[in-house]
């Protein structure tokens, strides 16, 4: 897509400054292969960085990643631990995974 080549530098750059929205982004981007290279480690590693910044939905992201061993080493610890923050902080379907992992809820991750 055009707009994700023209916006990818201005993403890039606040990214490297720590903004966990751009880090998000990147992730996303990275995840689908949508106007950069189709990288789940680099996807999972920018989702880690939001993640850790305190952006929900990339708490959401990559603890379904590690739950389900997808472009990372399966992790169901450290799953349970991003989406108890994700839970925590509004994001429903983070919820309904924690809720549902009694259950061994495993479903593929839409972006």
């Amino acid at each position: 897509d055009k707009d994700v080549v023209r916006a990818l530098p201005l993403l890039t750059k606040a990214a490297e400054q720590g903004v966990p929205e751009a880090l998000h982004v990147l992730g996303s981007l990275h995840y689908t292969g949508d106007g950069v290279t189709f990288d789940k480690v680099a996807a999972a590693r920018y989702f880690t960085q939001a993640a850790e910044a305190g952006d929900p939905l990339a708490q959401y992201c990559i603890g379904v990643m590690l739950e389900l061993g997808d472009g990372v080493e399966k992790d169901l610890d450290a799953s349970q631990r991003w989406l108890h923050q994700a839970a925590a902080q509004g994001i429903i379907e983070a919820q309904a995974r924690v809720v549902g992992s009694d259950r061994q809820l495993a479903e593929p991750l839409e972006i």
